[in-house]
């Protein structure tokens, strides 16, 4: 009976602790947070114990998601996810004197944080901070984590479109701290895994890198953490609808040679083809940045074709022109007669020499060029 209660009274005892724990840490939590944000600067100066020591910040960034890419005003909008850690020296706390806790949340525009810019961004918007939660550990570690959907200039190379590969650059630095008040560091876990896979472009590498630069404002040096990120543009969709039937309707082109003058279909055929390839060139032009700087090579080959077509209908109207000379039959020119039956028939000649029977004939047939000429 004695052991019975015992083993209720343990029972008991167990649930309450399981119930008020909960209580007694939340409690402790709220003691916590008070304690740190009364005895923080009212003004948001830099969290250091030294003046002279700099604020050592790891940036990371994980690409997310390609939202878009503005080819005509070289702008890319990309989903990422940021983090920022530094250490606050603040906020330090001993754990054994607030239950433990070794880790909290409060918003982060009740502390100092860094005003980490990305350089190169286009939005309308000048944010240098952003609203968030932060996780402060009991030995002044503030991490921030902060998505956010950017918006910055990217320099688009046009030149093999749509075979070509760009770079975007974002360089994160502060906007007001030069390097001896906050220093970046490369956080190495930054990386691409999380990206959804976009239907143009695919994400071949970031690289990260830390660059110090001086600017003309200042004369010390400032820090930053620069990502590129190396696109690969997926050219199916262009071979398929652009490059494929274009080739298609060059081809046409010379089909026109073999129809017969008398079907009157030859420069109707090489006309249409003319004005395809100008339709190909005006769609291919939408997707392609308006720049003076390069000639896509896709561009080129539509100008060649184009003109290839244009020398081709010159060149069927010639022949037309020949063939229905009119009711005055004028005489042949010389310059015609001289190409035809001394180069281009002494070439057949020749050609044909492998041929016994047409061999044997052979100056029968000069002799009766001469004699024409």
């Amino acid at each position: 009976m004695e052991a019975g209660k015992m083993r209720m009274f343990f029972l008991v005892t167990a649930m309450l602790l399981v119930i008020l724990e909960p209580v007694i840490a939340s409690k402790a939590g709220v003691a916590l947070v008070n304690n740190l944000l009364d005895n923080y600067p009212k003004y948001y100066v830099r969290p250091v114990s030294d003046e002279e020591s700099a604020i050592v910040v790891k940036h990371r960034m994980t690409p997310i998601q390609l939202i878009d890419m503005d080819e005509k005003n070289q702008v890319v909008i990309l989903k990422t996810w940021l983090a920022q850690e530094w250490t606050d020296d603040y906020l330090f706390w001993n754990p054994a004197l607030y239950s433990g806790i070794k880790q909290i949340q409060i918003p982060i525009t009740n502390i100092w944080q860094p005003d980490t810019v990305l350089y190169g961004s286009v939005t309308s918007n000048f944010q240098r901070h952003f609203d968030t939660d932060a996780i402060i550990n009991h030995n002044g570690t503030v991490t921030a984590l902060q998505p956010a959907v950017i918006e910055a200039t990217c320099s688009i190379d046009a030149t093999l479109f749509p075979f070509d590969e760009q770079r975007c650059v974002f360089k994160f630095a502060s906007w007001s701290y030069h390097g001896g008040l906050i220093d970046y560091e490369v956080d190495p876990t930054s990386n691409i895994d999380r990206f959804t896979q976009n239907g143009e472009w695919e994400v071949l590498e970031m690289p990260v890198e830390k660059r110090t630069e001086k600017y003309v404002c200042c004369p010390e040096l400032f820090p930053d953490v620069t990502y590129t990120i190396h696109l690969r543009r997926r050219s199916m969709f262009y071979i398929v609808n652009i490059i494929l039937p274009s080739f298609l309707a060059s081809i046409l082109i010379s089909v026109g040679f073999y129809l017969p003058s008398d079907s009157g279909e030859r420069v109707s055929l090489c006309v249409i083809s003319i004005l395809s390839q100008f339709v190909f060139l005006t769609v291919i032009s939408d997707y392609m940045p308006p720049t003076a700087e390069v000639v896509p090579y896709l561009q080129r080959y539509f100008f060649v074709t184009i003109g290839l077509a244009v020398l081709s209908a010159f060149v069927m109207a010639y022949t037309l022109s020949m063939h229905f000379p009119g009711p005055v039959c004028p005489e042949v020119p010389r310059h015609i007669k001289v190409v035809s039956f001394r180069f281009l028939a002494d070439w057949l000649a020749r050609a044909c020499a492998l041929n016994p029977t047409v061999s044997q004939n052979r100056g029968d047939f000069m002799m009766r060029v001469k004699r024409f000429l």
